[in-house]
């Protein structure tokens, strides 16, 4: 497919290299700009001289619902580098240093996550007991807990105990939303739930055999060379030309860039910096006359 449109993406991390990925497979022209010397954003390795080895620098483990991940890592040839669990299988260490495993059985989801729960030797029966009220999660009605604030509200709504709340609860609110009970939004939550425990194989943990530089950047480059995408790193944008759409963009080397469609993927706030510059820019232009 060769639409004949070009498209512009700005930022390099994850949402900049896929979008450019999933363009460029749509038959898009994809240019695409990054201010860093290397692409990746918050997700990549670095190596650490004294230990000789490389660190992770983001999110290593993934899970079986990430489907246009999965989607990306096959178009970038890196699927190959991931490892998937049978079922969902975690330890967890309390502050003893006790391990407790949670694993999945093989019946149908949600009860292969009741069934694991109720095995589950970190729990007492009193959590148990209150298992039972999970599997109103998985069936993706948001509209009765739209009355709670937040997943913490919804949790006691629910009669989650203190112990399946930390035990469980937490960790997997955190893994998923990289925050706390009391930031998520319950209509998220239930949604993620229904996709995570709904179907058999996406609450799988997906565990890469290699580092995020070779998961998620290594080969996109070669992608993009072989796609002739255009990649400029260590470029900035200067400023945003806009009436009452994008015109162009200028690189802070003066270069302007004229695209059929403009992408920002970074950060709102560096996004927000761009657009006061264009609107301090114009005031003075118009100062001027």
């Amino acid at each position: 497919m060769n639409s004949g449109k070009t498209v512009t993406i700005i930022g390099a991390g994850i949402a900049g290299l896929s979008s450019a990925v999933f363009l460029t497979e749509k038959g898009f022209k994809v240019t695409l700009i990054e201010s860093s010397p290397k692409a990746g954003g918050r997700a990549y390795s670095f190596y650490d001289n004294e230990r000789k080895m490389f660190f992770d620098n983001g999110q290593h483990i993934l899970a079986g619902w990430y489907e246009n991940t999965f989607e990306y890592l096959r178009l970038t040839d890196s699927l190959k580098y991931v490892n998937i669990q049978r079922s969902l299988e975690v330890n967890f260490i309390n502050k003893k240093k006790e391990i407790f495993k949670l694993k999945c059985t093989d019946d149908k989801p949600p009860m292969n996550l009741v069934m694991g729960l109720l095995k589950f030797k970190a729990l007492n029966i009193i959590d148990k007991i209150y298992l039972k009220k999970i599997t109103a999660l998985s069936d993706g009605n948001t509209e009765k807990f739209r009355k709670y604030k937040n997943v913490k509200e919804l949790l006691k709504g629910l009669k989650q105990t203190e112990n399946l709340t930390t035990y469980f609860w937490e960790p997997l609110i955190l893994a998923a939303f990289n925050t706390s009970p009391e930031n998520v939004s319950p209509e998220l939550f239930v949604n993620v739930m229904k996709t995570g425990f709904s179907e058999s194989g996406n609450s799988n943990l997906v565990i890469p055999s290699v580092d995020l530089n070779k998961l998620l950047i290594d080969n996109a480059m070669k992608y993009f060379k072989e796609k002739n995408v255009t990649y400029k790193a260590g470029v900035k944008v200067a400023a945003i030309d806009i009436t009452d759409k994008v015109n162009f963009i200028t690189l802070e080397s003066g270069e302007k860039i004229i695209s059929d469609q403009y992408i920002s993927a970074v950060p709102f706030f560096s996004f927000k910096k761009l657009l006061m510059k264009e609107f301090i820019r114009k005031i003075i232009l118009k100062l001027k006359k």
